[in-house]
């Protein structure tokens, strides 16, 4: 890139005064919303700081919506910087009626609300909304949800000076028959077309996201970058993992084995998912201190993970109780039997990887 160029994209650095809803956009009469917490408690709330954990956030944020596909798309202008990315997903909308408590609501949302919740679920305290504060200085989210048989539109505005407040259309009903949110970032700084272009990106997606969409490969899952498939492929070696079916005590169990090609995030664990492949439980496999690059994840769903309460650490007490309420935690003999198989696949597929890399 030119001097010329460095030196104009330094002076978008400038903090802008922050943008309004765009006349051609705005949906009805604006209502201003605010969040119980000060500006600065935000900064400080554990907001991402780098702009690929930020952009992840936005992606989750649309999977936790239920949705099967997530598209990612950006503009680059003149001196090749990126000028807006756009994160599009399928999911069910940001629900009007009921977004004092979900968007409203700052470290706290509904997918905290149940006792079940496993430290895993992003978005789970409400931060992810204001990741772009790292990167950008607007956010805009057009949302599309159905509310008792009818579809509804409204877009929300968020800017970086005034985090605690955001600004909200009034809903409006409409003719898009499919429920889904865009979310739109401008005032970009210093991001430049390089920074999404590059390999270390896409391996920060593969990272995040291989496991998920493998997971949810039979339901023909999808992020896409530019109109292109991220391909989770690249990661899993395709020889080694499997997928496996285990019938334990009338309970059936789906188990996908992955066989890593590239360090993951959730390497060397057994992810106990409910019906909503919603994360109930993990636990180390045996193998979580193996030298001989043996990267593997294994993910475990089943009906029976959907009212299954793990033990609190630091109260054995409590468990006992929790069998004695026929709660279903680690202690059951479901559980256990479970875990004998799961070892055993574990096992033999090592031993497989250990005959297959016997000459290296």
């Amino acid at each position: 890139m030119s001097l010329i160029k460095l030196m104009l994209l330094s002076f978008s650095k400038i903090r802008r005064v922050p943008k309004r809803l765009d006349k051609e956009n705005k949906l009805g009469e604006n209502m201003k919303k605010e969040l119980k917490v000060k500006n600065d408690s935000i900064d400080v709330a554990g907001i991402k700081k780098d702009y690929k954990d930020a952009i992840m956030e936005y992606i989750w944020n649309g999977f936790d919506a239920n949705a099967t596909k997530v598209d990612l798309t950006y503009n680059i202008n003149e001196l090749e910087g990126i000028s807006e990315i756009r994160i599009c997903d399928n999911g069910s909308g940001i629900n009007f009626e009921n977004i004092e408590n979900t968007f409203g609501a700052f470290l706290s949302s509904e997918k905290r609300s149940t006792k079940n919740f496993v430290d895993n679920i992003h978005g789970s305290k409400g931060k992810g909304r204001f990741s772009f504060i790292c990167f950008a200085h607007y956010c805009r989210w057009n949302t599309v949800y159905m509310n008792e048989k009818e579809f509804y539109k409204y877009s929300i505005n968020v800017d970086d000076i005034n985090k605690k407040e955001y600004d909200i259309s009034e809903k409006e009903k409409t003719d898009i028959h499919t429920t889904g949110t865009e979310v739109i970032i401008t005032g970009i700084d210093e991001l430049l077309k390089d920074n999404l272009n590059s390999n270390n990106f896409e391996e920060c997606l593969l990272n995040n996201f291989s496991w998920y969409l493998y997971l949810n490969k039979e339901k023909n899952y999808s992020l896409n970058i530019n109109g292109n498939s991220l391909d989770y492929k690249k990661f899993i070696d395709s020889d080694l993992s499997q997928d496996y079916e285990i019938e334990v005590e009338g309970f059936k169990f789906k188990v996908c084995f992955i066989k890593w090609l590239k360090d993951v995030k959730s390497k060397y664990y057994f992810h106990m998912l409910d019906e909503d492949n919603t994360q109930k439980y993990k636990a180390f496999t045996r193998y979580n201190h193996n030298g001989i690059d043996f990267i593997h994840s294994v993910y475990v769903s089943s009906a029976y993970f959907n009212d299954f309460v793990p033990l609190p650490k630091e109260d054995n007490t409590t468990g006992q109780m929790s069998l004695i309420q026929n709660e279903k935690n680690e202690k059951d003999m479901i559980y256990k039997e479970l875990i004998k198989q799961l070892d055993k696949i574990v096992t033999d597929k090592c031993k497989e990887f250990l005959r297959a890399n016997s000459n290296r």
